[in-house]
């Protein structure tokens, strides 16, 4: 017998409820609604992200861990994980780890009789992450990130290459600009990400390909 999907309003409706609670009351009561299910999730990890609750960050990364060990019951749409990276990326998490798993997670689900890949969030969420964290591994993940079959994983990729804070960086979007995409904001974002002050381009290395 098929797993019914459970009904998370009154889940929601619990973390609705505390929006205006003082921070106090959501370290005693948010990790109770981070061991629910995706959406009910997804609403708390905003929350706590959203009002710097730093306590919070092992609950969430628990979270985010739970929810993958059966990712299309438990979070559909894989928007708790995503909320989760967000989060700990606001809070300032110090594992890179997570945020490189995330970087190549992948969650298929059956959509109208085909597969489809509902992680392209949590990537995005991740390689903005790892951004800040800079160095050799951020770059590879980016680079990865610039491939992604998702135009909105490519996009983040692009935005993200300048906060890195790495000169290579630059070289990537480069990459992007010439090669071009059959998105083209993912052209522009490249565009964007190039510091004018640091890396001196004339109109010859970016001709644009399509």
């Amino acid at each position: 017998m098929a797993r019914r999907r459970p009904d998370p309003e009154a889940g929601l409706a619990a973390v609705r409820a505390l929006r205006d609670a003082d921070d106090k009351t959501l370290l005693a009561e948010l990790p109770a609604s981070l061991l629910g299910w995706g959406p009910i999730v997804a609403m708390a990890a905003e929350l706590a992200g959203s009002r710097g609750l730093v306590a919070l960050q092992p609950a969430l990364a628990a979270a985010w861990a739970r929810l993958e060990e059966d990712p299309v019951t438990r979070d559909p749409g894989c928007t708790g994980k995503a909320a989760c990276a967000a989060a700990l990326d606001a809070l300032d998490h110090t594992d890179r780890g997570l945020f490189l798993r995330g970087a190549s997670y992948v969650q298929m689900q059956p959509v109208w009789g085909r597969s489809e890949d509902k992680a392209g969030e949590l990537r995005a969420r991740c390689l903005f992450a790892l951004a800040r964290f800079g160095g050799t591994e951020a770059l590879v993940a980016l680079a990865k990130g610039l491939a992604d079959p998702l135009p909105e994983v490519r996009a983040a990729a692009a935005q993200a290459l300048r906060g890195t804070g790495e000169a290579a960086a630059a070289a990537l979007a480069v990459l992007v600009i010439r090669r071009g995409d059959e998105a083209r904001g993912v052209v522009a974002d490249a565009l964007g990400s190039l510091d004018r002050k640091s890396t001196r381009l004339n109109s010859s290395h970016l001709v644009i390909s399509y």
